[in-house]
């Protein structure tokens, strides 16, 4: 799979920006499909969007996602850039549903993210879970020590899904 982190060219208005971004996923669907390799669209939280991004909802990448309609193409959602979007829950259930949701970002970000968790599972998504880091100290430390705190923690997060899962 390639996370396709798109970029807007400066001063290029949102909406002819994320046409080019159509485009050019579809230039690269013939290579993607010799090579047996899903491109996965990543919005980006908008706060990058001024710099570097023009996806900056699920939305948005989802659009895209339909506008070309290839079982090659989806969506990679990161907890960091989507937490934020109104129309979150709607949005990956969409996605599960249409069959987009190809990669699942999680990472060292503090804030409570099992909601989000819990939306992921049940739009059906069963692919794997990739943790992004952000920290140098974790990057600086004992990578043998830090990766056994990171299954501690993903344990802990998939309990207290379950838990939360079994109240409801």
């Amino acid at each position: 799979m390639l996370v396709l982190v798109v970029r807007a060219v400066p001063g290029m208005l949102l909406t002819a920006a994320r046409k080019q971004v159509a485009d050019a996923i579809a230039a690269l669907i013939p290579h993607a499909e010799a090579c047996g390799v899903k491109l996965a669209v990543e919005p980006m939280h908008p706060m990058y969007a001024a710099q570097w991004f023009c996806i900056d909802l699920l939305r948005e990448a989802r659009e895209i996602c339909e506008s070309l309609a290839h079982p090659l193409v989806g969506m990679a959602i990161d907890v960091y850039h989507v937490w934020f979007d109104p129309d979150l829950e709607e949005e990956i259930h969409i996605a599960g549903r249409q069959g987009f949701l190809f990669a699942y970002h999680i990472n060292d970000w503090r804030a409570d993210t099992q909601k989000i968790q819990v939306m992921i599972d049940s739009a059906g998504f069963t692919g794997f879970h990739e943790v992004e880091v952000f920290s140098d100290q974790y990057w600086n430390g004992d990578q043998t020590a830090y990766l056994e705190l990171i299954l501690t923690r993903y344990r802990e997060l998939m309990s207290a899904v379950a838990e939360r899962a079994d109240t409801k």
